[in-house]
């Protein structure tokens, strides 16, 4: 991953993201090379990104990061001046020897135990143990730190301050741990006394036999006492292998290049860096003087890892030239990045064979009459014979006809015939069709371009046009006038005749009404009817119907269509309405005069003396006013229901509206009367019935009203 520069001169590290300063070699964050960030991986200040190409040969490596060995002295050298050996222990103080206390005897017990037959004694003094020899303490570093940078074949030197911590004497020693194989380190005597600093030389080099690749690393040395191996110092070593070695170098094979009647050629292109231990990445190009060759490299980045020499392709096209002729063309092959750019030259020679001698095709028309009836597309072949031929015939298709009706299809339009074979290619032919019942021949040629020769073959196209079968067809529908009374929906049959035709009838249905009401359903909506048969359609009409006692008359035209003509037939739909008004009014009229005679001969009000109308009658007896009234009243009811059924025979309803509001009238004025002659009177359900019944009565003669 190739590192960014931004603007306020930094460099972003493209492997893990962070920012270094503008003059870092390596990531302060994860020690990835940062220097082909110098132009060995930047064409015109863009990162090149590039691809692994083919690697070819690598020079030997001085080998990877490893852990430290099992034995850590093994992997540092001896010290430069032999290590004094460490001082004995001091021996102990002086004083007496301590008694000697003899062991204790199996089944006697502990032997200062005193027994029942000895005599006692003085107490046994104890020996304290002597002191322990003094340990050694971890040695004390000044610096935990150190960063160097080793060139690959020298050796270079970093100052570490150490003291003894201890109270004896030690001697310390250096282990690098997780060190690469070509790391070499090695040290000064270090034998200090107690309480002692001092700062030692140590070297670092490396290891001949192999390159050392660019890079940062952290190695560890401990800090090791001789005297206690345990008591150990770390001290971290910030090692830097710096870029070393020339530019790469690049070869391309062949130099001379040679293309005979191709026009496409390739070459290798080889970079070479194993002189370098850091890798360099180039942008592949090519050139020529005329600008028109094309050229193509795979991959057209190239990255050359550090002692590799890799290998890519390139391709180029040149334009074709002509028949038995030769050019020369200089073309220049490039490798560049903004730090350097790499040149090679490669001699191009391209000639072409002369012109074999041509020999014309022979073109074939199968068949060459054609025939179509009742079509206007015909397909045949066109057979391109090229065995007498020397070499290939690349030939392009098409036809013409004198009068210019025909057009003309090829698959493929453009064929090229080896030598000795010949091939077929699919053609096809159309043109308009002549009027129905009639038969024309036109005639066409096809035409087979090869450069500036054309081979031509002639054909005839006959195109007969049958008459439609509208023409002979015949359409019939049954009813032919249909009367659904009140209904608004309604079925016919619908009859195809095509008995006398020679082609099928495919045709789509539709309808239409003189007054636009009638809605149309096709059972099938659409219909083929073979020659020589008859077809039959369900035709399903919905239509509103008319006012009530009217009645409507539809003309309906029913169409049949090809998409060329229509022929059409014809049928009568009839819709009548009943007017219920009369009926209607005879309901309410007679319920309503009868509910007033049953009101009549019923009493009204508390008292009602209606049924004396026999005592005076016979006895002329009218002393009674209110007997008389109510008499009266009852009386005009039976007479005004006997002027109703007379104008049941009326036309306006007039008679029975009067007579139903008279009587209504009239009942309610003798409930008034009778209120003021006793100031308090019970309405009874007599005088309610003849109220229902004149509103009955008038609701009918409004229904006796003719309509508008």
């Amino acid at each position: 991953m190739e590192a960014v520069e931004e603007p306020n001169g930094v460099l972003i590290c493209g492997n893990c993201g962070t920012k270094n300063p503008l003059t870092a070699q390596f990531c302060s964050h994860c020690d990835s090379y940062l220097g082909w960030d110098r132009g060995q991986a930047t064409l015109d200040g863009a990162p090149l990104a590039g691809a692994a190409p083919l690697v070819v040969e690598e020079a030997p490596m001085a080998g990877a990061r490893v852990d430290a060995p099992a034995d850590a002295d093994s992997a540092i050298t001896a010290p430069q001046d032999a290590a004094a050996p460490s001082p004995a222990p001091p021996p102990p103080p002086p004083g007496p020897a301590p008694p000697t206390v003899p062991p204790p005897t199996a089944g006697t017990g502990d032997a200062r135990a005193p027994t029942e037959e000895a005599a006692p004694t003085a107490p046994t003094q104890r020996v304290p143990d002597p002191p322990a020899p003094p340990k050694a303490l971890p040695p004390e570093i000044a610096t935990p730190t150190i960063a160097i940078e080793i060139t690959p074949g020298s050796t270079t030197t970093a100052a570490l301050e150490i003291r003894n911590p201890s109270p004896i004497v030690d001697g310390y020693v250096l282990t690098p741990l997780n060190a690469p194989p070509w790391l070499l380190v090695t040290q000064e005597d270090a034998h200090l006394m107690p309480g002692e600093g001092r700062i030692i030389t140590v070297t670092f080099g490396t290891r001949p036999g192999g390159m050392i690749i660019a890079q940062r690393l952290q190695v560890t040395l401990v800090l090791r006492s001789e005297a206690s191996p345990e008591a150990r110092t770390e001290v971290e070593v910030a090692i830097t292998v710096p870029p070393q070695g020339p530019p790469a170098s690049m070869e391309v094979t062949p130099t001379l290049l040679r293309l005979v009647d191709i026009a496409l050629g390739s070459f290798q292109i080889r970079l070479d860096n194993r002189l370098a231990n850091y890798p360099q990445r180039f942008a592949l190009h090519g050139r020529d003087p005329e600008k028109v060759v094309q050229f193509s490299f795979s991959p057209a980045v190239v990255e050359v890892g550090p002692g590799q020499l890799v290998e890519a392709e390139g391709m180029f096209t040149v334009p074709a030239i002509d028949a038995g002729t030769e050019i020369s063309r200089q073309l220049t092959i490039s490798a560049a990045n903004d730090a350097a750019e790499l040149t090679a030259l490669v001699t191009l020679l391209q000639r072409t064979s002369p012109a074999p001698e041509f020999v014309p095709v022979e073109v074939e028309l199968a068949p060459s009459h054609l025939t179509a009836v009742d079509t206007d597309t015909v397909d045949f072949d066109v057979r391109i014979d090229n065995r007498n031929g020397k070499a290939p015939a690349s030939l392009e298709l098409h036809g013409q006809d004198p009068e210019d009706r025909a057009r003309f299809a090829f698959t493929p339009a453009r064929v090229t015939v080896p030598e000795g074979t010949e091939t077929v290619v699919r053609a096809r032919i159309r043109s308009s069709l002549p009027e129905e019942g009639e038969t024309v021949d036109r005639p066409f040629s096809v035409i087979a371009s090869h450069g500036p020769h054309d081979v031509e073959a002639t054909g005839t196209l006959e195109l007969t046009s049958t008459p439609s079968p509208l023409r002979t067809a015949e359409l019939r529908m049954e009813p032919a006038v249909l009367n659904v009374g009140g209904s608004q929906h309604g079925v016919f049959r619908l009859l195809v005749d095509n008995r006398r035709g020679v082609r099928p009838l495919a045709v789509a249905w539709s309808g239409q009404s003189s007054d636009g009401t009638v809605n149309f359903r096709f059972l099938p909506p659409s219909t083929t009817v073979m020659p020589q048969s008859t077809g039959t359609v369900r035709v399903e009409v919905e239509s509103p119907g008319p006012p009530p006692s009217q009645s409507k008359v539809s003309q309906l035209r029913i169409t049949a269509a090809d998409g060329q003509g229509m022929i059409e037939t014809s049928a009568t739909l009839v819709q009548s309405a009943n007017d219920r008004r009369p009926l209607a009014k005879l309901l309410f009229v007679i319920i309503g005069a009868l509910l007033m005679v049953i009101g009549a001969f019923m009493p009204w009000v508390d008292g009602d003396d209606y049924a004396q109308l026999a005592d005076i009658i016979v006895n002329r007896n009218v002393s009674e006013v209110e007997t008389a009234v109510a008499v009266a009243a009852h009386l005009a009811i039976v007479l005004l229901v006997v002027a109703i059924l007379f104008g049941l025979s009326g036309k306006s309803g007039s008679l029975m509206r009067r007579s139903a509001v008279v009587a209504f009238l009239t009942s309610a004025g003798f409930a008034v009367y009778a209120f003021v002659v006793d100031d308090f009177v019970v309405l009874l359900v007599g005088l309610f019935v003849v109220w229902v019944g004149a509103v009955l009565v008038y609701i009918g003669g409004i229904f006796a009203r003719p309509r508008r």
